[in-house]
């Protein structure tokens, strides 16, 4: 009798621990909701302690710690569950954003691959693998992923909007504003796509069209600095240099590592014939890495141009 007395109390034990950790759970999952993250993890912690077999609480934990940017410890809990469940799509996912976070892009194809394997409909699979690939400078790569994730839902802004970009760095300009032109049908209101579509009207040298969109978004913010840079380069291109000059300083007054915005005041002290002023402007740029993030035009602009 006293064996099976102990044996029952274990038992009870046990079942309250786990009830007790369903409650921790649903709690830490609310405060996670509401974003609260620091006491999510507190909630997590407690739950995972009554039951460490949780893998639910391990796996909000996981997505916790992210938000509180802890990666290292976000890939210890996706690495536990996974143990627990290696078809645990979600943290297969979660971990290989981390990974690509950390520029480790090996392990995280891995784990995207391994989820694409196991689900070949679930989109965000496809979105996040070509996230990754862009990160490479894979450009067709992440253009295919990105449109197998469009494929499987059609109404994605954020996949129209990752492919624009790849499009863009591609040098695919058109295909770019076919995108950016479908964001906008679902969503006519998407400032980002509209900033995007007028620096595509400017690469195609459409001044006119993207003057149009910029007097719109100036409109309605007449703050945001890429709008100002971008317009005031447009207004140079349709003549109007002193406003085009007012705008750029002004985006640089709000925004004044903008290395592109350089480029604008450059090209237009150039057509001045300002030397000294374009140098300046040329130099500024170059140290503010323009190189780095958009290429050689700013070093080619200083050999023809500056001593």
């Amino acid at each position: 009798m006293k064996i099976i007395l102990i044996g029952f109390l274990i038992l009870t034990n046990l079942a309250f621990a786990q009830v007790k950790s369903e409650f921790l759970l649903h709690k830490a999952n609310d405060a996670f909701n509401s974003k609260d993250f620091a006491t999510a993890l507190s909630f997590y912690d407690q739950s995972i302690k009554e039951d460490k077999t949780n893998m639910e609480a391990v796996f909000g934990r996981g997505r916790t710690k992210v938000e509180l940017k802890d990666y290292e410890g976000a890939i210890k809990d996706f690495g536990t569950v996974l143990k627990s469940n290696p078809n645990h799509i979600g943290a297969l996912i979660n971990r290989g954003n981390l990974y690509s976070v950390l520029k480790d892009f090996q392990n995280a194809l891995k784990d995207f691959n391994k989820a694409e394997e196991l689900d070949h409909s679930h989109s965000s699979v496809f979105y996040n693998r070509g996230r990754t690939y862009f990160m490479m400078k894979k450009y067709d790569l992440a253009i295919a992923d990105y449109t197998r994730a469009i494929e499987l839902n059609p109404t994605d802004k954020n996949a129209f909007h990752k492919r624009a970009e790849c499009y863009n760095y591609a040098g695919m300009i058109d295909s770019a504003q076919k995108d950016l032109e479908r964001i906008l049908e679902i969503d006519g209101t998407d400032t980002d796509a509209k900033i995007n579509l007028a620096f595509c009207y400017i690469s195609k040298k459409q001044f006119q069209d993207a003057n149009t969109l910029y007097e719109q978004l100036f409109q309605a913010d007449s703050s945001e600095p890429y709008v100002l840079s971008n317009f005031g380069y447009v207004k140079h291109m349709l003549g109007n240099s002193e406003e085009g000059l007012k705008l750029i300083n002004k985006s640089l007054e709000i925004m004044p590592k903008n290395s592109y915005a350089y480029k604008y005041l450059a090209e237009i002290y150039l057509k001045l014939n300002d030397i000294k002023k374009a140098c300046e402007a040329i130099n500024t740029g170059l140290k503010l890495g323009f190189t780095n993030d958009y290429g050689s035009e700013l070093e080619n602009m200083k050999k023809s141009n500056c001593k």
